[in-house]
């Protein structure tokens, strides 16, 4: 039943447009596309699919359907439940993801910064919003696994620091989100960049650039290269940023199966600048144990009206003149402590 509700609300992630469906919003599009394909990968929150037109010129093409959206909808505003500074985009409609997805990708362009080349987008009359971008011949960081050399680490530092100097932060780094292709450093993905450089978003780029990198070459390599490229107060600025909070899903997902330690990674990295790790930026709103508390006092609250309705009020001066009040005192001050 609570699965049939959260499909009515949100829509089934699963919900995959027809190729027939894409194709006609395509070719309305002016787009004279004659097979489109799947690829395996498919990314939280829209379809992708692979385009061929009559020139056999491939494209990417990303489709924003309901279904997917407000599935993506629905983790955002877990997210902005739980962390600090995941608000923003909780929400923007399918439509502005799209138009914001577009522009990213040619204020990249124009920043000489590289990542997919806008192609077209449109809106079809199935309500389908699509972004149609050039098709990258890369290989992904996840791809290249192991075989991510030294040549190539820079080459992925010096495209994040082209990001920031061109006024831009990425946003969600992951091993998918940047490739290689002949020795140099892409964005595959520019959906969660940012406008602006503020000081916890760059901080954000490098701790995920350097936990991805990590993943690749190990963590003594991966900390080598980033010495190469950041100063020591960048370095400083990034390590309370360091944790997996600020991680996308699926690096989390891949730090957890890879047996990475991002204590670790932090560890290592204060070290080398003969300082101690300082405590981690709280980015959460809740955590368990406050959800804890909540409950247990709610549960106390219960617990004392059931009383209340049990033994009446008269009952109650009777307890209270029998009550060891350093007890309660000792009680309360405990509780205002915890």
């Amino acid at each position: 039943a609570g699965t049939a509700v959260v499909h009515l609300i949100f829509g089934s992630g699963l919900g995959i447009p027809s190729q027939g469906r894409i194709m006609a919003a395509l070719r309305g599009a002016h787009l004279d596309v004659t097979r489109v394909e799947y690829p395996e990968l498919q990314p939280v929150g829209a379809t992708v699919v692979r385009a061929y037109d009559s020139d056999g010129r491939r494209l990417l093409v990303k489709v924003y359907g309901r279904d997917a959206a407000n599935a993506a909808f629905a983790a955002r505003a877990w997210r902005a439940a739980w962390y600090r500074g995941e608000s923003n985009s909780v929400t923007a409609s399918r439509l502005q993801l799209a138009e914001h997805e577009a522009l990213a990708m040619l204020a990249f362009e124009r920043g000489d910064v590289s990542a997919p080349r806008l192609v077209t987008a449109t809106r079809s009359s199935t309500d389908d919003v699509l972004v149609v971008s050039e098709w990258l011949d890369v290989t992904t960081l996840a791809a290249a696994g192991d075989a991510v050399d030294e040549p190539s680490l820079d080459e992925l530092w010096d495209l994040l620091g082209r990001t920031h100097d061109a006024g831009f932060t990425h946003g969600s780094i992951d091993r998918y989100s940047v490739a290689l292709a002949d020795g140099h450093a892409v964005f595959t993905d520019v959906r969660s960049a940012s406008f602006g450089t503020d000081a916890m978003a760059v901080a954000t780029d490098r701790a995920q650039l350097l936990v991805a990198t990590a993943l690749c070459g190990g963590i003594d390599t991966a900390l080598d290269a980033a010495q190469r490229h950041l100063s020591s107060d960048d370095v400083a600025e990034m390590l309370p940023m360091l944790q997996t909070t600020i991680l996308p899903r699926s690096l989390q997902l891949e730090v957890h199966a890879l047996d990475l330690s991002i204590d670790d990674l932090r560890t290592g990295l204060g070290d080398r600048l003969g300082v101690e790790p300082p405590e981690l930026a709280q980015l959460r709103r809740v955590s368990w144990g406050s959800v804890a508390m909540v409950v247990l006092m709610l549960f106390a609250v219960y617990s004392l009206i059931t009383a209340l309705t049990e033994i009446g009020f008269d009952s109650v001066a009777d307890q209270y003149a029998t009550a060891i009040w350093s007890s309660i005192a000792v009680a309360f001050i405990l509780a205002q402590l915890t």
